[in-house]
C-alpha cells in the first residue's frame, strides 16, 4: 500500500513549462498574446494529464483500502 501511495506524483506548476519552438517563437513575434495563450495551453494541458493519473492512483488507494477493512 505504501509503495502505491509512493508513486502519485507531485503536482508543481513551476516546472510544467511548455518548451518554445519555432512556431511559438513566430507566435510570440507577430503577436504576443497568441504565444502566451498557446504556451499556457500547453502548460495545462501537461497538468490536466498529471492531476488526472493523481486522481486515478488515489481512487486506487482508497479502493484498496475500502477492499483491506471491508
Amino acid at each position: 500500500m505504501l509503495n502505491h501511495v509512493n508513486e502519485i506524483p507531485d503536482l508543481n506548476i513551476n516546472e510544467l513549462d511548455a518548451k518554445s519552438d519555432i512556431l511559438h517563437l513566430v507566435f510570440n513575434w507577430f503577436g504576443g498574446g497568441i504565444g502566451i495563450y498557446s504556451r499556457e495551453r500547453i502548460k495545462s494541458d501537461k497538468a490536466l494529464k498529471i492531476v488526472r493519473d493523481i486522481k486515478g492512483k488515489y481512487a486506487s488507494a482508497e479502493f484498496m483500502l475500502k477492499n483491506y477493512f471491508s
